[in-house]
Formats: C-alpha cells, sequence, structure tokens
C-alpha cells in the first residue's frame, strides 16, 4: 500500500488516469492535478476577505454612531456603482464581496458638496438591486457641524 501511487496520505483510493491526473469521489473528474499549497493559499485570501469585510463594518458602524447628533440637510443619490472582489482556490470555490456606493450631493450656505454611502453584500445582484432602489432619490444626510465637507448617510434616520 505504501507503493500505490492511487492511495494518498490518508489512505483515501483514487483513480489514475494519466501520471499526476487523479479522479477522485472528492474533487469529480479532475483535470489538472491538485496543488495543496494553491488551496492553502485560497482558503488565507477568503478568510482573509471576510476579516477585512468585518473590520469595514465595524468602521462604518462607528462612523454612523459618531455622527448621530450631527446636522441634517437634505441630499440627493445621485447615480451608483457596484464594485466585485473574488478570492478562493477555484471558480465554484470562492467568496465574492459585492460593494455598493451611492454617490450623493447636498448644500451648504450655497456650496455644493459631496459623499458616498457603501454597503457591502455577498452577491453582486443584491448590491445592484440595492444601488437601482436608491438611485435618484432625495435622502437626508448628517453632516458635520463646523465642518460641512464630512457628512454621512444614514439608512435608520430614512
Amino acid at each position: 500500500m505504501d507503493n500505490d501511487p492511487t492511495t494518498n496520505k490518508g489512505g483515501f483510493k483514487h483513480d489514475v488516469d494519466e501520471p499526476g491526473v487523479l479522479k477522485s469521489w472528492f474533487l469529480g473528474e479532475a483535470k489538472q492535478p491538485f496543488y495543496p499549497q494553491v488551496a492553502f493559499g485560497g482558503l488565507v485570501a477568503m478568510v482573509w476577505l471576510e476579516v477585512c469585510r468585518l473590520c469595514l463594518g465595524l468602521w462604518r458602524f462607528w462612523k454612523s454612531h459618531h455622527a448621530a447628533s450631527w446636522l441634517t440637510v437634505s441630499a440627493t443619490i445621485l447615480s451608483g456603482a457596484v464594485d466585485v472582489r473574488r478570492a478562493g482556490m477555484a471558480e465554484n470555490w470562492c467568496i465574492e464581496l459585492a460593494d455598493a456606493k451611492l454617490p450623493y450631493s447636498y448644500r451648504v450656505d450655497g456650496e455644493y458638496y459631496a459623499g458616498y454611502y457603501e454597503k457591502t453584500f455577498r452577491d453582486e445582484q443584491e448590491a445592484w438591486d440595492f444601488v437601482d432602489n436608491w438611485k435618484g432619490r432625495s435622502v437626508v444626510i448628517r453632516r458635520h457641524p463646523q465642518r460641512p465637507e464630512n457628512s454621512v448617510l444614514r439608512l435608520q434616520d430614512m
């Protein structure tokens, strides 16, 4: 069994069609050799994206909470965009994060200012649906009392 090329270290049996190409119950009909380093790298990338998503969510929460006492002003959402990031080991084994971005503009004392709201989704279509729902709408934003260029759109103010 030690010299059998169709058995791996865990004792699982594989069918060998060509040298270096394996078929197994886990991988199905493999067309290329399986490299554990690539799988580990993809797993690390997936975990890293999730950690980044969590940190970004915490930052957005803190910023929104901090702006709760700021002045309110009417703004218009101009357009929208979606930015997609993917990380993983293979096309069917990856994580997808889609950032929906809603730029808005507002006026304070006759001066125009702009900002944007960003929300992360796990699905690109959900992000586009979110953008399409808010595009062109008038909203209420919070702006800093002394620095009107600093603003936050809080969905709980809607």
